[in-house]
């Protein structure tokens, strides 16, 4: 599913708690930032959850750290929101990959 402008406003505000995985882009990246950091507050409000974020260089370096914390379950029970910062399409392989994992192994939202 695809949201542009409002629509996506208004999920941020209020997602869809099945949704697991969100791409957030466009070419105002104060407006990208703001939807995201709504959505990942939406997040936190439904579950309690720590976010990790990582910036493009920091998972190109070192992709081990993306599934690592795709795969680590907490022990106090509280989520994990994954936030990657990256300009383009220069982690989209990697991306593909991560959709690609069962998603019985995907621990994190």
């Amino acid at each position: 599913m695809k949201l542009q402008g409002n629509g996506a406003e208004r999920f941020a505000k209020k997602p869809d708690p099945a949704c697991l995985f969100a791409l957030v882009f466009g070419d105002d990246e104060g407006v990208v930032a703001d939807v995201a950091n709504t959505l990942i507050t939406s997040w936190q409000k439904e579950t309690p959850s720590t976010v990790l974020t990582l910036d493009e260089d920091e998972v190109k370096r070192e992709p081990s750290r993306l599934f690592d914390a795709l795969e680590a379950v907490s022990l106090l029970g509280e989520g994990t929101i994954i936030r990657i910062r990256t300009k383009g399409e220069k982690l989209i392989s990697l991306m593909k990959e991560c959709l690609e994992l069962p998603t019985d192994r995907i621990a994190a939202r």
